[in-house]
């Protein structure tokens, strides 16, 4: 969906994906939207990274392919009625591949 990862890939941790809230997003709005349409929770940062990114775990029992791609789906969902333009198509395909290997 063109969202930004905010660690370096050398800091990354798999179970806590820290993303970049798009330039004129409310992230407060995507994070209640997500958890009244889909009832996902995810987390605006914390101290200096409130409101500049989502804070999104996948670990334990929700930590499937499923659950991923309606979170991929549902995020999607959430920035385009913010008007930004995403390919949500393209970004469950690609995650349909990344989750492949």
């Amino acid at each position: 969906m063109g969202l930004e990862m905010n660690a370096p890939d050398e800091y990354w941790l798999p179970s806590l994906n820290a993303v970049r809230v798009p330039d004129g997003v409310d992230d407060g709005e995507v994070i209640d939207y997500l958890l009244e349409a889909y009832d996902l929770e995810i987390a605006s940062g914390l101290g200096d990274l409130e409101g500049d990114i989502w804070r999104i775990g996948c670990m334990g029992f929700s930590a499937n392919p499923k659950n991923v791609s309606l979170l991929v789906t549902a995020l999607g969902d959430a920035l385009a009625r913010q008007g930004v333009d995403v390919d949500v198509g393209a970004a469950v395909e690609a995650t349909a591949r990344e989750l492949d290997q």
